[in-house]
C-alpha cells in the first residue's frame, strides 16, 4: 500500500499498476476482468506490451485461475 501511495503522490499510479499486475500475474498473462476494469478508469494494462507478449485470460478472476500448480 505504501508504494501504491507513493505512486500517486508522484502521479506515476499507472505505471505503477502496469509494473504490479506485470509481477504479479507474471508470464500466465493478466485477466480479461482486470484489463477491462483499469480501463475504464484510464489505465490500460497492456500499454507498451507486444500484443502475443503478454496474453489476456479469460475467467472469473481468481488468481490461482491461471496457475499451473
Amino acid at each position: 500500500m505504501g508504494q501504491a501511495r507513493d505512486a500517486i503522490l508522484a502521479d506515476v499510479f499507472p505505471r505503477y499498476l502496469r509494473s504490479f499486475f506485470k509481477r504479479y500475474f507474471g508470464s500466465q498473462g493478466y485477466p480479461r476482468w482486470c484489463v477491462d476494469a483499469l480501463r475504464s478508469v484510464g489505465v490500460d494494462l497492456l500499454e507498451g506490451v507486444i500484443s502475443d507478449a503478454l496474453p489476456v485470460v479469460e475467467g472469473d478472476g481468481a488468481k490461482w485461475e491461471y496457475s499451473e500448480v
